[in-house]
């Protein structure tokens, strides 16, 4: 893993500046302040065996760089300054399904959660409702409410295969963009991530390292379309885990009425 240090100066400056404007969302806004204007340098999981570009001929850099904009960060709580520069949890990973505003991510992300609120990368904030929720998959489709113009992702056609390359598209609050690569090594597995949470059925596994801060992120194609939803599922699995992309899609299907995401 390759990783280049941060830039705490920034970090404090982006906290203080939305501290300082409330009018634009407070202290959540400051994750996609930072997201727009902090840095450029990436923080990088690979494997070995997974080369530089994706089966269409795209490289894991420009898949990523097109995802970045419908990768969106979730407060699961009212978030504060003081929250985001020790490190409080609070904020997760979902992505854009919908240019009005839905958004899917993981049951698991969302649980116990008290407020939500949606910041994309661009530096908007949305509150959020719970449109729809897949307990059997873990799933959950939320919607930026008032949201319009946004980038979606697309869900890939087919399902991942074993031995298929795979990308998942993150950030961390104050964090750069955090890709995991790796190969798909099953798929069809069930999985019960926690005591007292039900167990999870249709789950794939990467060969990657995985990051808890990639719950609900996107884990796409060399393509660039969506294969699964990452779950954390930190001390269960050495690898990354994900939720199948096509229960995402059905679900979707069932708010949306016509299955299409990117509408």
């Amino acid at each position: 893993m390759t990783s280049i240090a941060q830039r705490p100066r920034q970090v404090l400056a982006a906290v203080v500046l939305a501290a300082c404007v409330g009018l634009v969302g407070g202290a959540l806004a400051a994750w996609a302040i930072y997201a727009r204007f902090g840095p450029v340098e990436r923080v990088i999981t690979q494997v070995t065996n997974v080369g530089g570009g994706g089966s269409s001929g795209q490289t894991v850099g420009s898949v990523a760089g097109t995802a970045e904009a419908s990768v969106v960060e979730i407060a699961t709580k009212p978030i504060v300054p003081s929250d985001l520069l020790d490190g409080t949890s609070g904020m997760v990973d979902g992505f854009v399904v919908s240019s009005d505003g839905l958004v899917v991510t993981t049951v698991h992300a969302v649980r116990g959660a008290t407020r939500l609120s949606i910041a994309t990368s661009d530096g908007r904030v949305y509150q959020a409702t719970v449109v729809r929720a897949d307990p059997q998959h873990g799933l959950v489709v939320l919607r930026a409410v008032g949201a319009s113009g946004l980038q979606p992702l697309s869900f890939a056609a087919q399902d991942a295969k074993p031995g298929d390359e795979a990308i998942s598209v993150a950030h961390a609050p104050f964090s750069p963009l955090t890709l995991s690569i790796g190969t798909v090594s099953s798929t069809g597995v069930s999985l019960q991530l926690t005591d007292g949470e039900p167990q999870l059925s249709d789950i794939l596994t990467v060969d990657a390292t995985p990051d808890p801060r990639e719950d609900g992120a996107p884990l796409l194609s060399g393509g660039g379309d969506v294969i699964g939803v990452v779950v954390d599922a930190s001390g269960v699995s050495p690898g990354v885990v994900a939720i199948a992309g096509s229960d995402a899609g059905v679900l979707l299907q069932n708010v949306s009425g016509n299955g299409a995401a990117g509408q």
